[in-house]
């Protein structure tokens, strides 16, 4: 079938998931920007989002190890932005809706930083 023969092309299943997972990254950070983008604040965690998103699918499917450090380094920072983003909020104002997206985009930051750390297979050592 096409579906085994693209999972053929990866070196493992963590780089198969990275892949999905950075490409849904690119995509959430591309529709957030067309949709949010008068909120400058949120602007940071978008190009990381987009960062990682490029570096993220392009990195597991080639099994390149810099754009999957790249990919470590950004989703580390967004991971660390919107925890920031998610405390601001609670100071100035708590909108709910907001705060949960922060913090799903917090975690789906973790998840990727994770599987990036996983297909590098050679720890936080650098490139």
């Amino acid at each position: 079938s096409a579906m085994s023969g693209i999972a053929a092309k990866f070196a493992s299943r963590a780089h198969i998931y990275l892949c999905i997972d950075a490409f849904i990254m690119l995509v959430f950070s591309i529709v957030c920007a067309i949709t949010l983008y008068t909120y400058w604040f949120l602007w940071v965690g978008l190009a990381l989002g987009l960062i990682v998103g490029v570096s993220g699918c392009f990195g597991a499917y080639k099994d390149h190890k810099i754009a999957l450090f790249i990919c470590m380094v950004a989703s580390a920072l967004g991971v660390c932005w919107w925890i920031i983003v998610v405390i601001l909020a609670f100071v100035v104002s708590i909108n709910w809706w907001g705060i949960v997206m922060c913090i799903m985009a917090a975690l789906s930051m973790a998840v990727i930083l994770f599987l990036a750390y996983k297909t590098r297979g050679m720890g936080f050592e650098l490139p």
